[in-house]
């Protein structure tokens, strides 16, 4: 089978409360049993819904996720690249990205599961 696999950001559920996708890359697909499993990779950033703030997804050291509020109307950070937020001390990426998991019995359709998410741990996995 060789199928070209598009899927719709639209399509697949946040991982978490106030969170919405921005996409989805990298997807590995395998036939398993009678069905298929995917992995992909997901990239979600936080809803602004707090005006004058800027709202940034950020793995803590103790390897949570925590939401930083910046505000917009602070000359130290530059909020020109909506990619990344920066300042003299550190820079902050706007959206977070994990492992999830999807499945389906054609191949073509496919479920993300909400519990199958794989969440980055540690200082080196913080970008993606």
């Amino acid at each position: 089978m060789n199928k070209k696999l598009i899927i719709e950001a639209k399509n697949v559920p946040p991982s978490r409360p106030r969170f919405r996708v921005l996409g989805v890359f990298n997807p590995a697909v395998v036939k398993f049993g009678q069905g298929y499993v995917m992995l992909a990779r997901v990239a979600e950033a936080v809803l602004q819904d707090e005006p004058g703030q800027f709202l940034v997804p950020v793995l803590s050291e103790a390897g949570g996720m925590q939401i930083v509020r910046l505000a917009k109307d602070n000359p130290a950070y530059d909020f020109s690249d909506p990619r990344v937020i920066k300042n003299h001390d550190r820079s902050y990426l706007t959206s977070i990205s994990h492992l999830r998991v999807a499945r389906s019995k054609d191949g073509e359709h496919f479920t993300f599961e909400q519990d199958g998410i794989i969440p980055p741990e540690g200082i080196y996995e913080r970008y993606g």
